[in-house]
């Protein structure tokens, strides 16, 4: 047995046994999490808790996890935490807000529960950045946005500081600084902005296909590469839109047009001419932008003719295509742009689209009229 396995009954107890056992006096250990030594002794003494935010850090302190200082079962509180996140996920129905706002206030249940949680944190976290942004339309949580907000900037600097999962780390990163900006705190995200490498392309799936190839594993090669490629083009169309994005915040519609339209034909390119996953991913949808772009050069012909390729491409997503997948996606292991979606959810990511405030100018045309028609009788 490990020094571990036997949990006391009471968080004091297990407090003082840790410390002993990692040969720390109550004041190395007070220094160590920025408190007292006459607060450590509260805890020993059953006369205090530790603040919640403390917990993690006191698990880390003794490199044990959380649910070990709460005299849990790990086993146990292993499988109610996926328990937890199981009915969370059972809660979201696509197009109804209130359903993911269910789901984010179960998990935030489960971590009144067990505090500092690592996996239900990064849940959170992620559920949170949904809910948070107004331009994710039916997803924003309106009034209680502001708070969640807040919870989630606290629950990723957790997640950063404690995980050793370095994609949790990476993906709660990008998740605090989009809080930070959308809170008007640039200054804040920048210097987290600043904590990425320089370069990040050169990734564990492009070392893993470098290590098969040499191995002889061309298989396994492919599955890595390809996911790479994935994630490439998933990254390109992001950075194709910001570009565009500040062409068009400079009034320099043109260009940013013609970013748009290159982007649409590298990726025609790609796909033999089949819709491309990508055009609705991250960064808003990449058609109904370009719209924006030409009502803003008063070319209405053009712009509806780019929301009309926006239903098109999701429509498509009923029934993708995967006779024609791309060579360069065709072994990667996301697969995600090639699961057919339901009637009901591409009926209702299509209204979301025609009710994009970026298009608003061309409601009352026919063509506009026409797309209504075409969506309800999906």
């Amino acid at each position: 047995m490990n020094g571990h396995e036997t949990i006391p009954r009471t968080m004091g107890q297990t407090i003082r046994r840790l410390r002993m056992e990692q040969n720390l006096t109550q004041e190395t250990l007070a220094e160590l999490l920025g408190v007292t030594a006459q607060a450590v002794s509260k805890w020993e003494n059953e006369a205090g808790m530790p603040d919640i935010s403390q917990i993690v850090p006191l698990a880390g302190v003794f490199g044990v996890t959380t649910d070990v200082l709460f005299g849990l079962d790990p086993t146990t509180a292993e499988t109610e935490v996926q328990k937890i996140l199981r009915d969370a996920r059972s809660m979201e129905i696509y197009g109804r807000g209130e359903s993911y706002l269910a789901a984010y206030d179960h998990i935030a249940m489960g971590l009144r529960r067990y505090p500092g949680n690592l996996v239900l944190l990064t849940e959170s976290i992620a559920r949170g950045e949904s809910l948070t942004l107004p331009e994710n339309g039916w997803l924003y949580a309106g009034d209680r946005a502001a708070d969640i907000a807040a919870d989630t900037i606290r629950r990723a600097r957790l997640v950063i500081a404690y995980t050793k999962n370095t994609n949790d780390a990476f993906r709660a990163r990008q998740i605090l600084i989009d809080q930070l900006v959308a809170a008007g705190r640039c200054t804040e995200a920048m210097e987290e902005a600043d904590k990425y490498p320089e370069r990040v392309d050169f990734t564990a799936n492009s070392h893993r296909a470098y290590i098969d190839m040499a191995s002889g594993n061309f298989t396994d090669a492919l599955r890595a590469v390809g996911t790479e490629i994935d994630y490439g083009l998933q990254a390109f169309e992001t950075n194709t839109v910001l570009l565009a994005k500040a062409y068009y915040a400079a009034d320099r519609f043109e260009d940013a047009a013609a970013v748009y339209e290159r982007y649409f034909a590298a990726m025609d390119a790609l796909f033999d001419g089949n819709p491309a996953p990508y055009y609705d991913f991250d960064s808003g949808d990449c058609y109904l932008l370009l719209a924006q772009t030409y009502l803003a050069m008063e070319d209405r012909a053009r712009a509806m003719d780019c929301v009309e390729k926006a239903i098109d491409s999701c429509i498509a997503r009923m029934a993708p295509d995967r006779e024609h997948i791309s060579p360069f996606l065709r072994h990667s292991a996301l697969g995600w742009a090639y699961v057919p979606l339901s009637r009901e959810t591409v009926r209702v990511k299509c209204m979301e689209k025609l009710s994009s405030p970026e298009i608003a100018p061309l409601v009352g045309e026919a063509r506009y009229a026409a797309l209504q028609n075409r969506i309800h009788s999906l």
